[in-house]
């Protein structure tokens, strides 16, 4: 997607016509955008393939002015979580540079949060002008006064028989289901001199279907070791051979004897060639997940001289 250089939106305020129908509604302005691109649906039938579509009808002809008609919204997510809001303008195939497009996400479906004049939204996206003649949108994010411009991580926005938006959920803070709003605005110098709102009052609500589930979280639990089989605690043999195991199967072990190093082995292990006095054998499994056993099983015990045979005297 090109990037065009940054615009100043600079209206801050507006004289607002049918200010009881408007009454939250005027131009909230976001500095800094990026070029709007045409976008047709069909570029987007991949994507679609795995989504369900949740038209939102809005009534025909209930604009003020000449201001873009919102006629439906077909809003819809994929496995990955990309939500697209697909919406129909009757009357305005092309939006002229004066004419504004906003979108407003409560991302966490309470009214009682972010933008108290919007019922709640978090985040404002905001498309000014179309495809044709270099349109530019930006997104915002509701900072408790106003709208801070940031960069998606991935978006895609353009116009084709009205603005389509796609954004990733992570990227607005969505979790499972949101609010949203709709609206078109012309602009006339610092006056607003026409709107439509979708809905008219209040908002929609769409709850996010057929996500892929989550991966699992990763294992951070290590293994218990346990020695089976061990000489005895007195041994008379310079041999002696350990048997071990794993709480978790498809681990690794690794042994110690005395002062030597770690070293990889398996059950059972043998050593030969012991010096008579103590010895101490450690061992600690390894699962499939890296995860050492933090508390190596331990064996000790002495390997002692065997006692003479006395002879018998004639």
């Amino acid at each position: 997607m090109s990037k065009a250089a940054s615009f100043t939106v600079t209206f801050v305020a507006f004289l607002v016509l049918a200010a009881p129908a408007l009454a939250g509604t005027d131009l909230r302005p976001v500095a800094g955008g990026s070029t709007i691109d045409r976008i047709l649906d069909r570029n987007l039938s991949t994507a679609r393939a795995f989504e369900l579509r949740v038209p939102y009808f809005d009534p025909a002809g209930d604009q003020t002015g000449t201001a873009g008609d919102i006629t439906i919204s077909n809003v819809s997510n994929d496995p990955a979580g990309r939500i697209t809001f697909d919406v129909d303008v009757l009357n305005l195939p092309v939006q002229p540079p004066s004419d504004f497009f906003e979108l407003l996400i409560d991302a966490d479906a309470s009214p009682a949060t972010g933008d108290p004049t919007a019922v709640g939204a978090e985040i404002l996206v905001q498309l000014n002008g179309s495809a044709t003649g270099g349109g530019t949108y930006a997104f915002g994010r509701w900072n408790g006064t106003d709208y801070t411009v940031f960069d998606p991580a991935s978006e895609q926005v353009g116009w084709a028989s009205g603005p389509l938006i796609v954004v990733s959920r992570t990227d607005i803070g969505v979790t499972s289901a949101f609010n949203f709003l709709e609206d078109t605005l012309v602009v006339s110098g610092t006056t607003v001199t026409g709107v439509d709102l979708a809905p008219d009052t209040g908002s929609y609500n769409y709850t996010l279907t057929g996500l892929a589930p989550p991966p699992p979280p990763p294992d951070t639990t290590p293994p218990n070791t346990r020695i089976t089989s061990a000489p005895a605690r007195v041994a008379r043999a310079g041999r002696a051979t350990f048997g071990f195991r794993s709480t978790e199967r498809g681990s690794t072990f690794q042994c110690r004897l005395d002062r030597r190093a770690w070293r990889r082995c398996t059950s059972p292990t043998t050593f030969r060639r012991l010096a008579l006095g103590p010895h101490t054998f450690r061992v600690r499994a390894r699962d499939a997940a890296g995860n050492a056993d933090p508390t190596p099983a331990i064996r000790r015990w002495l390997i002692a001289r065997p006692p003479q045979s006395r002879q018998r005297g004639a």
